[in-house]
């Protein structure tokens, strides 16, 4: 964490240098300084950026160096503290255990001994349930004999119904061909009389007119051939229509066919699967018995091992709890001393007296500048110390919004789950019905 933070901070001071020379340069542009002044203020300024980028560099180093010392040596204190505490843990541990495998022994004899009684009483329960299941299967045999009764009954009058549609259509089809056999002659008779009679009278006119009625003979051609064509659509529309009704009658026909035919064997399926259901259902009854009696044994142990068990991982859960947090606050205290209490000093990176450039070994510097240094100083530590809260305080953050983020992803997972489990539970319902 240390080293992020300082990472953070590295690329906020690199922002910081980096847009110096471009504000100097506006201001060196808007006063239009000489261009050899210009060009040694940027010198000292990249010699600035260097200096500043090495420091920083070492700080960061020297953090992480710190970082990892301390806590090889927290974790070693630790373990010097705890490991007396957990030396009693583990004896007080296995004396439990001891007086737990005491009493399993004293409570193993006693279930024998109830196991005797409930393997007499198991006897006598299956005797009663032997007859019982006798008595049901007589009942169901003779339920199944009803059933097929009355199925083949309702199957025998579902044919007959079936029969009596099918010869309804087949007369219905016949007459329908017998109309349209008519209807065509009809049409066609018509259709010869007219175009005899189109052609007397079209004859006659060209006879009459042939010289002065070209006009009126191309007028009668076309209106003659435009009743023709209508005649003739009319005649081709009825046979369309009469074909595309024969052909949804055989389709549906065909389709009654192929239902009655699945519905056959649907039924015969039915009968065999319910035969091997009656089957399964007998031995089932008969493995329930049995598992129902080592079930209720094996979970009076469980039951005892796991009130056992549950009471230690407590007491374990709670006194791990107790040392992580005190871990955890001995971290934070250490994530928050001060610069003045930690053991390496980290060299400020904006201490002008460390820059060759600035010494203050080279300027006389009045005694009552002291003061005034030393306040500066504690005002820059003081500012340091807060970015560091800060920069905690944002990951601690950070932190928070992520677990947030992954609570509620587990949520939506877990629906997903739900989801699918439901869904999977309907199709194996929905396989065993069909």
């Amino acid at each position: 964490m240390l080293e992020n933070v300082l990472e953070c901070y590295a690329c906020k001071m690199n922002n910081f240098v980096l847009k110096v020379p471009a504000t100097v340069n506006e201001e060196g542009r808007t006063r239009a300084v000489p261009g050899i002044r210009e060009q040694r203020q940027r010198e000292a300024e990249k010699r600035a950026e260097t200096l500043r980028r090495e420091h920083l560099t070492r700080e960061i180093q020297l953090g992480a160096l710190n970082t990892r010392r301390y806590r090889a040596l927290w974790r070693e204190v630790m373990m010097r503290i705890k490991m007396p505490r957990i030396v009693e843990d583990v004896e007080v541990a296995w004396r439990n255990f001891e007086r737990a495998l005491d009493s399993k022994d004293y409570r193993i004899s006693f279930l024998m001994d109830e196991l005797d009684e409930a393997e007499e009483q198991y006897q006598r329960n299956a005797r009663s349930h032997a007859e019982t299941i006798d008595r049901l299967l007589r009942m169901y045999a003779d339920r199944t004999d009803r059933e097929e009764r009355s199925y083949r009954r309702v199957l025998n009058d579902s044919l007959d119904r079936r029969d009596n549609e099918v010869d309804e259509i087949r007369r219905r089809q016949d007459q329908a061909e017998i109309l349209l056999h008519a209807i065509t002659r009809g049409v066609q008779r018509q259709s010869e009389e007219s175009l005899d009679n189109f052609k007397s009278i079209t004859l006659s006119k060209i006879d009459a007119f042939v010289e002065d009625s070209k006009d009126i003979r191309r007028i009668s051609a076309t209106q003659l051939e435009n009743q023709l064509q209508s005649s003739w659509n009319d005649l081709r529309r009825v046979l369309s229509d009469y074909q595309n009704r024969t052909e949804d009658r055989r389709k549906y026909y065909e389709a009654l066919r192929e239902k009655d035919e699945l519905d056959r064997q649907a039924i015969a399926r039915q009968f065999v699967r319910m035969a091997n259901l009656f089957e399964e259902t007998r031995r089932l009854r008969s493995k329930i018995a049995a598992y129902d009696a080592a079930a209720r044994k094996d979970i009076s142990e469980i039951s005892t091992e796991h009130d056992f068990f549950q009471k230690a991982y407590r007491t374990v859960k709670n006194r791990f709890l107790s040392g992580k947090r005190l871990l955890t606050l001995m971290e934070i205290c250490r994530k928050y001393e001060s610069h003045d209490e930690k053991v390496f000093l980290v060299t400020d990176c904006t201490r002008l007296e460390e820059l060759p450039f600035l010494s203050l070994d080279r300027v006389s510097v009045p005694p009552e500048w002291d003061v005034s240094r030393q306040i500066t100083e504690d005002f820059r530590d003081l500012t340091w110390f807060w970015q560091r809260l800060g920069s905690e305080q944002i990951s601690t953050v950070q932190l928070r919004s992520e677990r947030d983020r992954l609570g509620i992803e587990a949520d939506h997972l877990r629906e997903c789950l739900k989801m699918y489990m439901t869904q999977k539970v309907r199709e194996e319902m929905r396989k065993y019905s069909v």
